[in-house]
Protein backbone atom coordinates (compact mmCIF):
# COMPACT_ATOMS: atom_id res chain seq x y z
CA UNK A 1 0.00 0.00 0.00
CA UNK A 2 1.36 3.42 -1.00
CA UNK A 3 0.55 6.49 1.12
CA UNK A 4 1.22 10.07 0.06
CA UNK A 5 0.25 13.72 0.58
CA UNK A 6 -0.46 15.67 -2.60
CA UNK A 7 -1.20 19.17 -3.89
CA UNK A 8 -3.74 19.52 -6.73
CA UNK A 9 -3.68 22.79 -8.70
CA UNK A 10 -6.42 24.16 -10.95
CA UNK A 11 -4.63 25.40 -14.08
CA UNK A 12 -7.57 27.67 -14.99
CA UNK A 13 -7.94 29.80 -11.83
CA UNK A 14 -4.86 28.81 -9.81
CA UNK A 15 -6.78 27.40 -6.83
CA UNK A 16 -5.22 24.48 -4.94
CA UNK A 17 -6.21 21.52 -2.79
CA UNK A 18 -4.13 19.61 -0.22
CA UNK A 19 -5.02 16.01 0.60
CA UNK A 20 -3.72 12.56 1.38
CA UNK A 21 -4.40 9.28 -0.38
CA UNK A 22 -3.65 5.56 0.05
CA UNK A 23 -3.64 3.20 -2.94
CA UNK A 24 -2.54 -0.27 -4.02
CA UNK A 25 -1.35 1.16 -7.33
CA UNK A 26 1.99 2.77 -7.90
CA UNK A 27 1.88 6.52 -7.28
CA UNK A 28 2.74 7.23 -10.94
CA UNK A 29 -0.26 5.21 -12.17
CA UNK A 30 -2.67 6.65 -9.61
CA UNK A 31 -4.62 9.60 -11.07
CA UNK A 32 -6.41 10.62 -7.84
CA UNK A 33 -7.00 14.40 -7.61
CA UNK A 34 -9.18 14.75 -4.49
CA UNK A 35 -12.76 14.15 -3.35
CA UNK A 36 -13.66 17.14 -1.16
CA UNK A 37 -16.84 19.11 -1.82
CA UNK A 38 -15.23 22.06 -3.60
CA UNK A 39 -12.50 20.17 -5.47
CA UNK A 40 -15.06 17.60 -6.69
CA UNK A 41 -17.30 20.36 -8.06
CA UNK A 42 -14.29 22.08 -9.66
CA UNK A 43 -13.18 18.85 -11.37
CA UNK A 44 -16.72 18.34 -12.63
CA UNK A 45 -16.82 21.92 -13.93
CA UNK A 46 -13.38 22.26 -15.55
CA UNK A 47 -12.53 18.62 -16.38
CA UNK A 48 -9.66 16.47 -15.10
CA UNK A 49 -7.28 17.78 -17.78
CA UNK A 50 -7.44 21.24 -16.18
CA UNK A 51 -5.72 20.01 -12.99
CA UNK A 52 -2.14 19.10 -12.12
CA UNK A 53 -1.15 16.97 -9.10
CA UNK A 54 2.15 17.34 -7.23
CA UNK A 55 3.36 14.83 -4.61
CA UNK A 56 4.44 16.64 -1.43
CA UNK A 57 5.33 13.68 0.80
CA UNK A 58 5.83 9.94 0.39
CA UNK A 59 4.73 8.24 3.62
CA UNK A 60 5.38 4.85 5.23
CA UNK A 61 1.96 4.63 6.94
CA UNK A 62 -1.52 6.10 6.73
CA UNK A 63 -1.09 7.69 10.16
CA UNK A 64 2.01 9.54 8.98
CA UNK A 65 0.08 10.75 5.89
CA UNK A 66 -2.73 12.03 8.14
CA UNK A 67 -0.29 14.01 10.30
CA UNK A 68 1.60 15.48 7.35
CA UNK A 69 -1.68 16.49 5.69
CA UNK A 70 -2.69 18.39 8.85
CA UNK A 71 0.71 20.12 8.97
CA UNK A 72 0.58 21.18 5.31
CA UNK A 73 -2.96 22.55 5.61
CA UNK A 74 -2.03 24.46 8.76
CA UNK A 75 1.28 25.76 7.35
CA UNK A 76 -0.36 27.10 4.18
CA UNK A 77 -3.48 28.39 6.04
CA UNK A 78 -5.48 26.52 3.40
CA UNK A 79 -8.83 26.66 5.21
CA UNK A 80 -8.98 30.48 5.48
CA UNK A 81 -7.26 31.19 2.14
CA UNK A 82 -9.75 31.62 -0.74
CA UNK A 83 -7.17 30.20 -3.16
CA UNK A 84 -7.53 26.74 -1.60
CA UNK A 85 -10.44 24.31 -1.92
CA UNK A 86 -9.85 22.83 1.58
CA UNK A 87 -12.70 23.12 4.09
CA UNK A 88 -11.46 20.84 6.92
CA UNK A 89 -8.22 20.56 8.89
CA UNK A 90 -7.50 17.11 7.47
CA UNK A 91 -6.30 14.06 9.38
CA UNK A 92 -8.83 11.60 10.68
CA UNK A 93 -11.59 14.19 11.01
CA UNK A 94 -15.02 13.93 9.44
CA UNK A 95 -14.67 13.55 5.70
CA UNK A 96 -16.19 16.32 3.62
CA UNK A 97 -17.32 13.89 0.93
CA UNK A 98 -18.71 14.64 -2.51
CA UNK A 99 -21.48 17.13 -3.14
CA UNK A 100 -24.58 14.95 -3.25
CA UNK A 101 -28.03 16.18 -2.35
CA UNK A 102 -31.43 14.49 -2.16
CA UNK A 103 -34.27 14.36 -4.65
CA UNK A 104 -34.64 16.97 -7.37
CA UNK A 105 -32.00 19.16 -5.74
CA UNK A 106 -29.41 16.56 -6.76
CA UNK A 107 -30.52 16.72 -10.40
CA UNK A 108 -31.17 20.45 -10.75
CA UNK A 109 -29.84 22.42 -7.77
CA UNK A 110 -30.06 25.62 -9.79
CA UNK A 111 -33.86 25.47 -10.12
CA UNK A 112 -34.96 23.61 -6.99
CA UNK A 113 -35.95 25.75 -4.02
CA UNK A 114 -34.48 24.37 -0.75
CA UNK A 115 -37.62 25.51 1.07
CA UNK A 116 -39.39 22.71 -0.75
CA UNK A 117 -36.93 19.98 0.10
CA UNK A 118 -37.00 20.60 3.86
CA UNK A 119 -40.06 18.36 4.08
CA UNK A 120 -38.26 15.79 1.91
CA UNK A 121 -35.29 15.78 4.29
CA UNK A 122 -37.51 15.37 7.34
CA UNK A 123 -39.60 12.67 5.69
CA UNK A 124 -36.65 10.67 4.38
CA UNK A 125 -34.45 10.73 7.47
CA UNK A 126 -35.94 7.44 8.60
CA UNK A 127 -34.74 5.72 5.42
CA UNK A 128 -31.84 8.02 4.51
CA UNK A 129 -29.11 5.55 5.38
CA UNK A 130 -25.87 6.52 3.66
CA UNK A 131 -26.88 10.02 2.56
CA UNK A 132 -27.75 11.68 5.86
CA UNK A 133 -24.49 13.60 6.23
CA UNK A 134 -24.76 15.05 2.71
CA UNK A 135 -28.34 16.17 3.39
CA UNK A 136 -27.28 17.85 6.61
CA UNK A 137 -24.58 19.85 4.79
CA UNK A 138 -27.00 21.25 2.22
CA UNK A 139 -29.60 21.88 4.91
CA UNK A 140 -26.99 23.72 7.01
CA UNK A 141 -26.07 25.85 3.99
CA UNK A 142 -29.76 26.68 3.53
CA UNK A 143 -30.01 27.76 7.19
CA UNK A 144 -26.97 29.99 6.87
CA UNK A 145 -28.15 31.75 3.71
CA UNK A 146 -31.55 32.35 5.28
CA UNK A 147 -30.17 34.14 8.33
CA UNK A 148 -30.47 31.49 11.05
CA UNK A 149 -28.04 31.96 13.93
CA UNK A 150 -25.49 29.25 14.77
CA UNK A 151 -27.30 28.23 17.96
CA UNK A 152 -30.71 27.90 16.30
CA UNK A 153 -29.19 26.10 13.30
CA UNK A 154 -27.51 23.61 15.63
CA UNK A 155 -30.77 22.96 17.51
CA UNK A 156 -32.62 22.37 14.24
CA UNK A 157 -29.96 20.02 12.85
CA UNK A 158 -29.83 18.02 16.10
CA UNK A 159 -33.62 17.73 16.23
CA UNK A 160 -34.07 16.49 12.66
CA UNK A 161 -31.05 14.16 12.81
CA UNK A 162 -32.41 12.21 15.80
CA UNK A 163 -34.36 10.06 13.36
CA UNK A 164 -31.31 9.25 11.24
CA UNK A 165 -30.08 5.67 10.95
CA UNK A 166 -26.45 6.76 10.58
CA UNK A 167 -24.41 4.98 13.26
CA UNK A 168 -22.36 8.13 13.75
CA UNK A 169 -25.44 10.12 14.83
CA UNK A 170 -27.00 7.64 17.27
CA UNK A 171 -24.82 8.73 20.19
CA UNK A 172 -25.91 12.07 21.70
CA UNK A 173 -22.40 13.30 22.53
CA UNK A 174 -20.96 12.44 19.12
CA UNK A 175 -24.00 13.95 17.41
CA UNK A 176 -23.56 17.27 19.26
CA UNK A 177 -19.83 17.38 18.46
CA UNK A 178 -20.48 16.60 14.79
CA UNK A 179 -23.19 19.28 14.50
CA UNK A 180 -20.93 21.89 16.08
CA UNK A 181 -18.11 21.06 13.65
CA UNK A 182 -20.53 21.10 10.71
CA UNK A 183 -21.95 24.49 11.76
CA UNK A 184 -18.45 25.97 12.16
CA UNK A 185 -17.42 24.60 8.76
CA UNK A 186 -20.45 25.84 6.78
CA UNK A 187 -20.74 29.19 8.59
CA UNK A 188 -17.02 29.74 8.05
CA UNK A 189 -17.20 29.57 4.25
CA UNK A 190 -16.24 32.72 2.38
CA UNK A 191 -18.36 34.14 -0.44
CA UNK A 192 -16.15 32.61 -3.13
CA UNK A 193 -16.31 29.20 -1.41
CA UNK A 194 -20.10 29.41 -1.28
CA UNK A 195 -20.13 30.06 -5.03
CA UNK A 196 -17.96 26.95 -5.53
CA UNK A 197 -20.24 24.96 -3.21
CA UNK A 198 -23.67 25.79 -4.62
CA UNK A 199 -23.10 28.17 -7.55
CA UNK A 200 -24.00 31.86 -7.67
CA UNK A 201 -26.07 32.95 -4.69
CA UNK A 202 -27.24 36.14 -6.41
CA UNK A 203 -27.42 37.45 -9.95
CA UNK A 204 -28.79 40.58 -11.62
CA UNK A 205 -31.22 40.91 -14.51
CA UNK A 206 -31.04 44.04 -16.66
CA UNK A 207 -33.78 45.77 -18.62
CA UNK A 208 -31.68 45.65 -21.81
CA UNK A 209 -31.53 41.85 -21.57
CA UNK A 210 -35.28 41.46 -20.99
CA UNK A 211 -36.08 43.92 -23.78
CA UNK A 212 -33.93 41.84 -26.12
CA UNK A 213 -35.89 38.70 -25.22
CA UNK A 214 -39.27 40.46 -25.44
CA UNK A 215 -38.48 41.28 -29.08
CA UNK A 216 -38.88 37.57 -29.98
CA UNK A 217 -42.34 36.89 -31.45
CA UNK A 218 -42.40 33.09 -31.24
CA UNK A 219 -43.55 32.20 -27.68
CA UNK A 220 -41.62 28.93 -27.42
CA UNK A 221 -38.38 30.50 -28.63
CA UNK A 222 -38.93 33.38 -26.21
CA UNK A 223 -39.29 30.95 -23.28
CA UNK A 224 -36.22 28.98 -24.35
CA UNK A 225 -34.26 32.24 -24.65
CA UNK A 226 -35.32 33.25 -21.13
CA UNK A 227 -34.35 29.81 -19.80
CA UNK A 228 -30.89 30.05 -21.40
CA UNK A 229 -30.40 33.53 -19.91
CA UNK A 230 -31.31 32.49 -16.34
CA UNK A 231 -29.22 29.30 -16.53
CA UNK A 232 -26.28 31.28 -17.95
CA UNK A 233 -26.53 33.82 -15.11
CA UNK A 234 -26.50 31.01 -12.56
CA UNK A 235 -23.53 29.15 -14.01
CA UNK A 236 -21.23 31.69 -15.66
CA UNK A 237 -20.15 33.58 -12.48
CA UNK A 238 -20.48 36.87 -14.42
CA UNK A 239 -17.34 36.18 -16.49
CA UNK A 240 -19.03 35.76 -19.93
CA UNK A 241 -17.32 32.39 -20.55
CA UNK A 242 -18.85 29.48 -22.45
CA UNK A 243 -20.80 27.07 -20.21
CA UNK A 244 -22.14 23.58 -20.86
CA UNK A 245 -25.73 23.00 -21.99
CA UNK A 246 -28.28 21.51 -19.61
CA UNK A 247 -31.30 21.24 -21.88
CA UNK A 248 -33.71 19.90 -19.26
CA UNK A 249 -32.81 22.66 -16.79
CA UNK A 250 -33.15 25.34 -19.48
CA UNK A 251 -36.61 24.07 -20.46
CA UNK A 252 -37.73 23.93 -16.83
CA UNK A 253 -36.54 27.48 -16.21
CA UNK A 254 -38.42 28.65 -19.30
CA UNK A 255 -41.46 26.48 -18.42
CA UNK A 256 -41.65 24.94 -21.87
CA UNK A 257 -42.31 21.29 -22.63
CA UNK A 258 -41.11 20.15 -26.07
CA UNK A 259 -39.76 16.96 -27.60
CA UNK A 260 -36.03 16.48 -27.99
CA UNK A 261 -35.96 17.11 -31.76
CA UNK A 262 -38.11 20.24 -31.47
CA UNK A 263 -35.93 21.50 -28.61
CA UNK A 264 -32.83 21.19 -30.76
CA UNK A 265 -34.57 23.06 -33.57
CA UNK A 266 -35.56 25.88 -31.21
CA UNK A 267 -32.01 26.22 -29.90
CA UNK A 268 -30.70 26.20 -33.48
CA UNK A 269 -33.17 28.96 -34.30
CA UNK A 270 -31.88 30.97 -31.33
CA UNK A 271 -28.33 30.60 -32.65
CA UNK A 272 -29.35 31.64 -36.16
CA UNK A 273 -31.07 34.76 -34.80
CA UNK A 274 -27.99 35.70 -32.77
CA UNK A 275 -29.45 35.21 -29.29
CA UNK A 276 -26.84 32.62 -28.27
CA UNK A 277 -23.40 31.56 -29.51
CA UNK A 278 -22.71 27.79 -29.54
CA UNK A 279 -19.28 26.21 -29.49
CA UNK A 280 -19.55 22.39 -29.45
CA UNK A 281 -21.60 21.44 -26.38
CA UNK A 282 -21.15 24.86 -24.77
CA UNK A 283 -22.78 28.22 -25.25
CA UNK A 284 -22.64 31.86 -24.22
CA UNK A 285 -25.05 34.79 -24.49
CA UNK A 286 -23.64 37.76 -26.43
CA UNK A 287 -26.25 40.27 -25.19
CA UNK A 288 -25.64 39.44 -21.51
CA UNK A 289 -25.05 42.76 -19.73
CA UNK A 290 -22.01 43.26 -17.48
CA UNK A 291 -21.94 44.54 -13.92
CA UNK A 292 -21.37 48.15 -15.02
CA UNK A 293 -24.75 48.36 -16.74
CA UNK A 294 -27.04 51.01 -15.24
CA UNK A 295 -30.39 49.54 -16.30
CA UNK A 296 -30.73 47.08 -13.40
CA UNK A 297 -34.21 45.56 -13.22
CA UNK A 298 -33.96 43.07 -10.35
CA UNK A 299 -31.40 41.18 -8.26
CA UNK A 300 -32.45 37.59 -7.59
CA UNK A 301 -31.22 35.04 -5.06
CA UNK A 302 -30.61 31.61 -6.57
CA UNK A 303 -32.12 30.07 -3.42
CA UNK A 304 -35.50 31.58 -4.25
CA UNK A 305 -35.66 30.33 -7.85
CA UNK A 306 -38.48 27.86 -8.46
CA UNK A 307 -40.45 26.42 -11.35
CA UNK A 308 -42.44 29.67 -11.78
CA UNK A 309 -39.44 31.92 -12.45
CA UNK A 310 -40.66 32.24 -16.06
CA UNK A 311 -43.46 34.52 -14.74
CA UNK A 312 -40.79 37.18 -14.09
CA UNK A 313 -40.85 37.87 -17.83
CA UNK A 314 -44.65 38.24 -17.69
CA UNK A 315 -44.27 40.65 -14.78
CA UNK A 316 -41.75 42.71 -16.73
CA UNK A 317 -44.09 42.91 -19.73
CA UNK A 318 -46.82 44.24 -17.40
CA UNK A 319 -49.16 41.27 -16.92
CA UNK A 320 -51.43 42.34 -14.05
CA UNK A 321 -52.31 38.75 -13.14
CA UNK A 322 -48.77 37.96 -11.99
CA UNK A 323 -48.32 38.25 -8.22
CA UNK A 324 -46.22 36.73 -5.44
CA UNK A 325 -47.00 34.09 -2.83
CA UNK A 326 -47.48 35.74 0.57
CA UNK A 327 -45.57 32.93 2.34
CA UNK A 328 -42.52 32.10 0.23
CA UNK A 329 -42.46 35.00 -2.27
CA UNK A 330 -42.43 32.84 -5.42
CA UNK A 331 -44.27 34.03 -8.55
CA UNK A 332 -47.86 32.86 -9.12
CA UNK A 333 -50.40 33.43 -11.89
CA UNK A 334 -53.45 34.90 -10.20
CA UNK A 335 -57.08 34.17 -11.07
CA UNK A 336 -59.43 36.64 -12.74
CA UNK A 337 -60.66 38.05 -9.41
CA UNK A 338 -57.06 38.26 -8.12
CA UNK A 339 -57.90 36.54 -4.86
CA UNK A 340 -55.15 33.92 -4.95
CA UNK A 341 -52.62 34.45 -2.15
CA UNK A 342 -50.43 31.33 -2.06
CA UNK A 343 -48.55 29.12 -4.51
CA UNK A 344 -49.46 25.45 -4.99
CA UNK A 345 -46.83 24.37 -2.49
CA UNK A 346 -47.77 26.78 0.31
CA UNK A 347 -51.53 26.26 -0.14
CA UNK A 348 -51.38 22.52 0.65
CA UNK A 349 -51.05 21.05 4.14
CA UNK A 350 -47.52 20.22 5.32
CA UNK A 351 -46.91 17.94 8.26
CA UNK A 352 -44.78 19.98 10.66
CA UNK A 353 -41.93 17.97 12.17
CA UNK A 354 -40.47 20.52 14.57
CA UNK A 355 -40.96 24.12 15.67
CA UNK A 356 -38.93 27.01 17.11
CA UNK A 357 -40.30 28.23 20.43
CA UNK A 358 -39.35 30.72 23.17
CA UNK A 359 -38.75 29.55 26.72
CA UNK A 360 -41.24 31.19 29.11
CA UNK A 361 -38.57 31.51 31.83
CA UNK A 362 -35.37 32.69 30.16
CA UNK A 363 -36.73 33.76 26.75
CA UNK A 364 -34.19 31.65 24.83
CA UNK A 365 -35.33 30.19 21.48
CA UNK A 366 -35.12 26.40 21.22
CA UNK A 367 -36.26 23.68 18.81
CA UNK A 368 -38.67 20.89 19.81
CA UNK A 369 -40.93 18.37 18.14
CA UNK A 370 -44.01 19.99 16.61
CA UNK A 371 -46.34 17.90 18.79
CA UNK A 372 -44.52 18.53 22.07
CA UNK A 373 -46.22 20.64 24.77
CA UNK A 374 -42.95 21.57 26.45
CA UNK A 375 -42.85 25.30 27.23
CA UNK A 376 -39.32 25.58 28.63
CA UNK A 377 -35.86 24.96 27.22
CA UNK A 378 -33.97 21.91 28.48
CA UNK A 379 -32.04 23.82 31.16
CA UNK A 380 -35.09 25.60 32.53
CA UNK A 381 -37.13 22.39 32.26
CA UNK A 382 -34.59 20.54 34.46
CA UNK A 383 -34.53 23.39 36.97
CA UNK A 384 -38.32 23.43 37.12
CA UNK A 385 -38.45 19.66 37.68
CA UNK A 386 -35.92 20.00 40.51
CA UNK A 387 -37.98 22.76 42.09
CA UNK A 388 -41.19 20.71 41.89
CA UNK A 389 -39.48 17.61 43.35
CA UNK A 390 -37.97 19.65 46.14
CA UNK A 391 -41.33 21.20 46.93
CA UNK A 392 -43.07 17.81 46.91
CA UNK A 393 -40.51 16.29 49.26
CA UNK A 394 -40.88 19.29 51.57
CA UNK A 395 -44.67 18.85 51.74
CA UNK A 396 -44.28 15.10 52.26
CA UNK A 397 -41.89 15.57 55.21
CA UNK A 398 -44.09 18.17 56.88
CA UNK A 399 -47.17 15.99 56.39
CA UNK A 400 -45.49 13.09 58.23
CA UNK A 401 -44.28 15.37 61.01
CA UNK A 402 -47.77 16.78 61.54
Amino acid sequence: MNHYVYLTTNLVNGKKYIGKHSTDKSIEDDNYLGSGVLIAKAISKYGRNSFRREILHHCDSEEEAFNLEIEEIKKRNAIDDDMYYNLATGGEGIAVGSAVAPGNFKKHPEIYNPKKYISEINRDFVKAQGRTLFKLKYYCMYLRLNGFSKSIAKDILIEISKKAKEKFLTNNVRRNIFMQELIDQIYGLSESQIVDFIGNTKFTLYESELNYICGIKNKKIKKIAFGTLIYYKLKSNNNCDYIEFNNSAICKLGKVSVKKQERQNLIKQLEDDGYIEIYGNRYRIPYCANESACDVYKTISSFTIDENIYLLLEEYVGNQNVSKCEKCGSFIMNNKNRTRKYCDYCSTYKLQRYKIQKCIDCGKEYVISAHSRQIRCETCHRNERKRIDKERKYRYRHKICS
